[in-house]
């Protein structure tokens, strides 16, 4: 019996998909000892996390998820342990209310209503 349970710890664990979420599960899954396979059906990793390299711009521009909403530690401390930089935003934040534009402060209005909207929904 023991065998058998000892075999079926030593199956590696796959993840599939190597953007945000399935690098972050193939990281904590190995840092915890498991033997992690990690799939990806593109030539690259990152998911929708796509920079353009500046030769085809001015400047590096982001193809997909471009934006870190809020202070997320996790995602800061991924970053960080894979020696990637992130830039502060600068300039004025829009959002569109009633079909006019207005100054806002904050990009993460609109997603605060609608989880205020999730949270309030019940199970049919």
């Amino acid at each position: 019996m023991n065998s058998i349970i000892e075999r079926q710890t030593e199956a590696p664990i796959i993840v599939i998909g190597a953007g945000a979420a399935g690098l972050m599960a193939a990281c904590t899954l190995s840092k915890n000892g498991s033997h992690v396979i990690l799939l990806e059906a593109r030539n690259r990793i990152g998911g929708r996390i796509c920079t353009l390299p500046n030769h085809e711009f001015s400047h590096p521009a982001e193809a997909g998820a471009e934006f870190i909403h809020g202070d997320l530690p996790i995602t800061s401390a991924m970053l960080e342990s894979a020696g990637i930089r992130s830039n502060a935003m600068q300039g004025k934040i829009f959002k569109l209310d009633k079909g006019r534009l207005r100054k806002t402060t904050s990009s993460a209005t609109s997603s605060n209503s609608s989880c205020k909207r999730l949270r309030n929904l019940r199970p049919i």
